[in-house]
């Protein structure tokens, strides 16, 4: 099967998986499955996680439904209350009455790092604060004018329903403030499973190099960038070394569930357990490449490398004659997978997409349900992924 076929059928065939649902185990067995016919070992954990069932959200005003889905974690609720508009100050204190109120929270006003580390940490704080304050439930706007991501709040420890608009019907609801909402999320939270899938070809007494992407994906979203496009390349990858074993070193081939809950650290939830229960060989480690968001039509690969001078100096000779990739040092957030590794020492190269002419897929369809297979290119972009990946792999 073509790398772009098997993103499309993680895509759309398998469709959504976020942590501990069936779609996750489903693409879970999907790649184990495709690993044991490369005739490879698998391991593959069971892992205790916090899971949520969700099926579908209402929300009308003034008798008019407006799309919207509930936030990864939300509990259900039935309720109606006054919708106020809350902008919350640095430290998450609320400084308006809202008890028995359903609160409207701009994206945009959630974005304050002089106290949190990054958006994420600051509305996790945030849902305490609110609940605390008697606030009904929560609806966030997005700044993605025609949808909204379904993460932007995530934490399963959370009692309080939060849902999600895109920017066009937010300020519809914003001129309705003082009006009844009626809000209706059919969901629960529950314990669950997930896993990370695991093969390995080389020598087993050489250097260990990691392959890592993530299976899972961010809810009510198909996630063909994030990640299917990751998983695809890693098992093109899988393949060739399958049929071309490597005779000094160990290429691990590792995806992850869980990556998109993260959590209070923000790193992913399977490879932290990973880091954690394998701490004796991480020093065995060359390096970890960690494919996400790859692929992006009319995009070239990007490579960063963090953790290593050596290795940076190395991969920027490696495309030296290609004018398409420049590998430069990441100086970026260390969260996600590969942070549960970069936090122990392991040096990482991270390997994505270049911006689009407008950075059109980061600020339309991240971690939304618009993440589909438009985004991916046609026009050879996963190869071109694959060939940059492959170069590295075979230095």
């Amino acid at each position: 099967m073509h790398i772009y076929e098997r993103c499309a059928y993680l895509a759309n065939e398998i469709g959504y998986r976020w942590i501990g649902s069936d779609g996750e185990k489903n693409a879970g067995d999907w790649i184990e499955g495709l690993f044991r016919e490369m005739g490879l070992n698998v391991e593959r954990p069971e892992i205790d996680c916090p899971a949520w069932d969700y099926q579908n959200t209402e929300l009308i005003v003034a008798g008019k439904l407006f799309a919207s889905d509930a936030q990864m974690f939300s509990p259900g609720c039935d309720v109606a209350g006054e919708l106020i508009q809350v902008m919350p100050q640095a430290d998450t204190t609320i400084p308006v009455d809202v008890t028995g109120k359903i609160a409207m929270i701009k994206e945009s006003d959630t974005l304050n790092t002089s106290v949190y580390k990054n958006g994420v940490l600051f509305r996790n704080a945030l849902l305490d604060s609110l609940k605390a304050a008697g606030v009904l439930a929560v609806i966030i706007i997005s700044t993605l004018e025609e949808t909204y991501a379904t993460k932007m709040f995530r934490n399963p420890d959370s009692t309080l329903p939060c849902t999600a608009v895109n920017r066009k019907d937010g300020e519809l609801l914003l001129a309705k403030t003082g009006e009844i909402a009626e809000l209706k999320i059919v969901a629960r939270q529950r314990q669950g499973k997930t896993s990370y899938i695991s093969a390995e070809i080389g020598p087993a007494d050489a250097p260990i190099c990691i392959i890592a992407t993530h299976f899972d994906a961010a809810p009510i979203s198909k996630a063909a960038v994030d990640n299917a496009s990751g998983v695809a390349v890693m098992l093109a990858l899988a393949e060739y070394f399958a049929e071309n074993p490597p005779e000094s070193v160990r290429f691990r081939f590792m995806s992850f569930g869980g990556h998109e809950y993260g959590g209070l650290d923000m790193c992913g939830f399977t490879s932290k357990y990973y880091a954690k229960h394998h701490s004796d060989e991480l020093l065995k480690i060359k390096y970890l490449l960690h494919l996400d968001v790859v692929g992006i039509k009319n995009s070239d690969p990007v490579i960063e490398v963090k953790g290593d001078s050596n290795l940076l100096d190395e991969t920027i000779k490696l495309f030296a004659s290609d004018p398409r990739i420049t590998p430069e040092e990441y100086n970026g957030f260390v969260g996600a997978d590969f942070g549960a590794f970069m936090r122990e020492g392991v040096p990482c190269i991270m390997l994505g997409s270049s911006p689009t002419e407008k950075n059109e897929y980061v600020t339309t369809a991240y971690h939304s349900p618009l993440d589909d297979m438009r985004w991916i290119g046609t026009d050879g972009e996963l190869d071109r992924t694959f060939d940059a990946a492959l170069t590295m792999l075979i230095r």
